[in-house]
């Protein structure tokens, strides 16, 4: 990615930027174990069969 960048002098992203991609990789465990709740919750008995 490099040589493309300075090939196409395209502007190095700051340390900031580079630190919000770092953060939305975390998640929050009760948050993670809420939404899985949710799924099972409401998960369907039967799904619908696939028709042509």
């Amino acid at each position: 990615m490099d040589r493309i960048y300075n090939a196409l002098r395209l502007p190095l992203e700051s340390d900031r930027e580079i630190e919000a991609l770092h953060r939305t990789t975390w998640l929050d465990p009760g948050r993670l174990k809420t939404y899985v709740e949710t799924l099972i919750a409401h998960w369907p008995k039967e799904f619908p069969v696939p028709t042509d």
